[in-house]
């Protein structure tokens, strides 16, 4: 199971913790088993024992060990020594495949909805599949957007008559509709993953058949050359001034498109820059060449 490069994404929620692709990983690839992986455990295990109460590992730590935090490694090694039988023998399955098991419990209890892409691929037969979470439907259903139940179903390619199932499954899941929705774009029929994917593939696109050494070379101008290297060094710089800036101001942006426009942004001061740095290579190449 691997994140792609996601680490520090949020995937969903048990209870109150927050699950990231790295908090899977750490499960499924035998490292130390990370405290939201145990606290969320512990909380999906209580939920069906009204006798037992979780506590966070935080609260754990206080109890055995005072004011020192205790380690989620503590717990995963005094499991797997239980685990282990006389002569080596497990008494139950594998510790990987336990680990394996108890992951895809989690994920399938994250709580969210499977939608198919709005943007279909000419060449494939199968719509491609996205799973939207209760975080991305909470941020949705907050401003700029602030879904409405009737919004929030039709996001979802459900039914009208779905709508009291999915309400209940919405308050279930602690995602409160707001009364009317506020704005919708065409950004807001995309699912957030299905516009990372739209703005990569742009991206792509864009490095792939844009020339940037032939717009770097076109970007050269007569006079002194040191001068235009200068000029040139400063351009960047501010630049990456202004990109800067718009990433400290663009929240809203960011949520109203669903993180499509900052990533093609991105790409685009990235891009902008690629062919500034081309123009460099060629500035530097005939002062050379001039000497």
């Amino acid at each position: 199971m691997k994140s792609g490069g996601l680490h520090g994404r949020g995937i969903g929620r048990i209870g109150p913790y927050p699950l990231y692709m790295e908090s899977f990983e750490s499960l499924i690839e035998n490292n130390e088993v990370s405290d939201e992986i145990m606290d969320a455990l512990f909380h999906l295990f209580s939920r069906k024992r009204p006798d037992v109460l979780a506590i966070n590992n935080q609260t754990l730590g206080h109890i055995l060990e005072g004011d020192t935090r205790a380690r989620s490694s503590y717990f995963t090694k005094f499991a797997e020594a239980i685990l282990g039988g006389l002569g080596g023998y497990l008494m139950c399955s594998p510790i990987q495949e336990e680990r394996e098991r108890l992951g895809t419990l989690l994920f399938s209890s994250l709580g969210g909805f499977l939608v198919e892409s709005v943007l279909k691929v000419s060449d494939s037969h199968q719509a491609k599949r996205y799973l939207v979470t209760s975080d991305e439907l909470q941020r949705r259903c907050s401003p700029p957007e602030s879904y409405s139940a009737n919004t929030v179903v039709a996001y979802l390619r459900k039914a009208k008559g779905q709508k009291k199932k999915i309400t209940e499954t919405l308050a279930e899941l602690e995602v409160n509709p707001s009364k009317r929705t506020k704005l919708t774009s065409q950004c807001s029929k995309l699912c957030e993953d299905e516009c990372k994917d739209l703005a990569g593939d742009v991206m792509f696109l864009a490095t792939k058949f844009i020339p940037q050494k032939r717009v770097g070379e076109a970007l050269l101008e007569e006079g002194n050359v040191h001068a235009a290297i200068v000029k040139t060094e400063d351009c960047r710089k501010t630049l990456k001034d202004v990109k800067a800036a718009l990433e400290k101001n663009w929240d809203t942006f960011d949520l109203a498109t669903h993180g499509l426009g900052p990533a093609v942004i991105n790409g685009t001061f990235s891009l902008i820059d690629a062919c500034l740095k081309e123009k460099m290579r060629a500035l530097k190449k005939k002062d050379s060449t001039d000497e």
